[in-house]
């Protein structure tokens, strides 16, 4: 069952999809296993699928499996062609947003949990994902830009915060004046957006400001 994709245009004239998608173990969404595919296509209508996930959960049993998820892909590339994704693994306790980086589309990474070495290390232990890093149009391109100096993301699916970075790898919660984790939209009541505010696609510097899509949802 696929749940979630990301496209991706390649100027070698073809098209790759990433997708989250999960196995037929287990009863409903969120008591499956679900890991990272990917498809190429030549045309953008007819996509070859690779037989085999290329961004998994390393377990040694598939009972060991059962409900453990990598999902909601996040995919973007810097400047100079290096490709980064951000996902959320989760272990059925608790979702945390991990980042990895490609040798090339195939063969990636893993760097783990993204607030693991952050010095507000409250952020770790709390649920979190859903990466949207800051990015820019360039010579027709999407590319990853830096916000006064460091790299930017938003993230969250209660509540959008927001974390920089100088390597992609290890990331820093922005923290508000009270030293606590700083919130730049928070769920509306009798909104669209009362229960659910979740980060999307890459985040796009425009000439009126950062736009930043998002999705939400009501009780």
């Amino acid at each position: 069952m696929i749940l979630s994709i990301q496209v991706l245009w390649l100027k070698t004239g073809k098209v790759y999809v990433l997708y989250r998608a999960e196995d037929k173990f287990g009863i409903g969404i969120g008591f499956r296993t679900s890991r990272l595919g990917l498809a190429e296509s030549k045309d953008g209508i007819h996509f070859t699928r690779r037989k085999e996930p290329f961004y998994f959960l390393v377990m040694t049993h598939r009972r060991n499996l059962n409900g453990r998820r990598i999902e909601d892909p996040r995919l973007a590339v810097t400047e100079d062609g290096t490709y980064v994704v951000f996902y959320t693994q989760w272990n059925r306790k608790i979702p945390r947003l991990g980042v990895g980086l490609p040798e090339d589309l195939v063969t990636w990474e893993k760097h783990g949990p993204i607030f693991r070495n952050a010095k507000f290390q409250k952020v770790f232990n709390e649920p979190h994902k859903s990466a949207s890093i800051v990015t820019k149009l360039k010579d027709d391109k999407l590319v990853i830009s830096k916000v006064g100096g460091k790299y930017f993301m938003y993230w969250g699916e209660h509540g959008v915060s927001g974390a920089t970075s100088t390597d992609l790898i290890n990331w820093e919660p922005v923290l508000n004046e009270k030293g606590e984790l700083a919130k730049f939209i928070i769920p509306r009541e009798g909104y669209f957006d009362s229960a659910l505010t979740e980060c999307g696609p890459p985040a796009i510097i425009t000439d009126k400001g950062i736009l930043l899509l998002y999705n939400g949802k009501k009780p």
